[in-house]
């Protein structure tokens, strides 16, 4: 039992951490363009690879492809978690709509002891006028399309004077060493006068802790320091 509490203990001191005040480092070096992307594309201690881009414009908007699409690593400041920036432009304007389909691997690197526990998202570059409307859901995946379960869906959106407060989402699940993103996103300008949705970037970001034999020496490793204090 005191080894289970000094484990909770440590647990918790660690969640109080992580509710510090954070901000997103782009890691140095340029965006990369999906197109010449060299797989796996190593960010820290996570590994992004089969990334695939499929989409259709109408009512003469452009569809999107891998040439368009950037993508450049980044760290959250406080827990030292990565994840990717993705740098792109897709816009509809009065009676045109994009679509788009986006999906890609995060995996965690053969020499790391962590495993992935959640993934979030951040829109922070999306806009929306008169009817326009921007719609993105995602789905993660424990395995490939045809063979994993999902394990989360995140949903965001952005419309005129909704304040931007369905642009941030995330989603907790039983940590995995891998996991398949797919990222659906819909734009359209709507049917009225002066309609029109953009986007031209957005951040993920992927939380991780120790395998459970790691948070387990942890553990024990703070158990003479307790024993010191009392």
């Amino acid at each position: 039992m005191a080894k289970m509490r000094t484990l909770m203990a440590l647990v918790l001191a660690m969640a109080v951490c992580s509710m510090a005040a954070a901000e997103w480092v782009p890691l140095p070096g340029d965006p990369v363009r999906l197109s010449e992307l060299e797989q796996p594309y190593i960010v820290g201690d996570k590994a992004f690879s089969d990334f695939e881009i499929t989409g259709t414009g109408n009512g003469g908007a452009l569809a999107p492809d891998a040439s368009s699409i950037y993508v450049r690593g980044g760290q959250e400041t406080v827990s030292g978690d990565y994840g990717l920036e993705f740098v792109l432009s897709l816009l509809a304007g009065t009676g045109q709509e994009v679509s788009a389909k986006l999906t890609f691997k995060v995996a965690v690197t053969p020499e790391s002891d962590m495993m992935i526990k959640d993934v979030s998202g951040f829109f922070p570059d999306v806009s929306a006028t008169g009817s326009g409307v921007v719609g993105i859901s995602e789905t993660v995946l424990n395995g490939p399309a045809t063979e994993g379960d999902i394990i989360a869906q995140l949903e965001f959106s952005k419309q005129e004077d909704d304040g931007g407060v369905n642009l941030k989402d995330s989603a907790d699940f039983e940590p995995v060493k891998e996991i398949w993103i797919t990222k659906d996103i819909s734009i359209s300008g709507g049917d009225a006068d002066n309609g029109s949705a953009h986007i031209s970037g957005f951040f993920q970001l992927y939380s991780q802790v120790p395998e459970p034999a790691t948070m387990c020496l942890l553990a024990l490793g703070g158990l003479p320091l307790l024993r010191r204090r009392r």
